[in-house]
């Protein structure tokens, strides 16, 4: 299954989970309104010896909480469905086959320059690594590790697992793919 496909499938599984959140969020929504609507009711009944213009300030009031409420509840639940496809796309990445890994391995390890040093990676990847690696390099087996690799070298560290490159280094620019794909905006 290509890259492709597999972004495909993650956006129509996430998509289908943003319809589900939707129709939630709405049902939470007139709920709020239908909770809001009674509070109000029952505020302006006490305020109205008080005057229109009060009441019509708690009305205001009561309508902006529980559009904040609401846009609170939305953008948690935004979060969290672009975080699962986060997710999905690093476990994705961790399971490409040798050939991928191989390539990967090369291009970003070829940005390390003639730079020696030491290359921890995941058991399965090991051996792969080894083919792969500069020489003057060692590659050791990290449990830590659980995609990609960390370069140590005497003056510096790179951190290339696939949790990092996704979750930080290219968070921003896959929030907003991920945003724009799910119809999230």
């Amino acid at each position: 299954m290509s890259l492709q496909d597999i972004l495909k499938e993650i956006l129509s599984q996430a998509h289908t989970e943003v319809e589900g959140v939707k129709k939630s969020l709405e049902a939470e929504k007139n709920q709020l309104k239908k909770a809001a609507d009674a509070d109000l009711s029952q505020a302006v009944d006490q305020v109205k010896a008080r005057g229109k213009e009060a009441a019509i300030s708690v009305q205001t009031k009561m309508e902006d909480m529980a559009r904040k409420e609401n846009k609170k509840v939305e953008l948690q639940t935004r979060r969290a469905v672009i975080d699962k496809a986060l997710l999905a796309l690093i476990d994705h990445f961790g399971s490409l086959s040798e050939d991928h890994y191989a390539d990967f391995f090369k291009k970003a390890s070829s940005d390390l320059g003639s730079e020696k040093g030491v290359f921890s990676v995941p058991e399965n990847r090991k051996s792969v690594a080894e083919k792969n690696a500069p020489s003057g390099c060692e590659v050791r087996f990290d449990k830590n590790v659980k995609s990609g690799f960390v370069f140590t070298s005497e003056r510096f560290t790179v951190d290339n697992t696939f949790e990092n490159l996704v979750m930080s280094e290219f968070r921003s620019p896959l929030e907003i793919y991920f945003t724009q794909k799910l119809n999230l905006a």
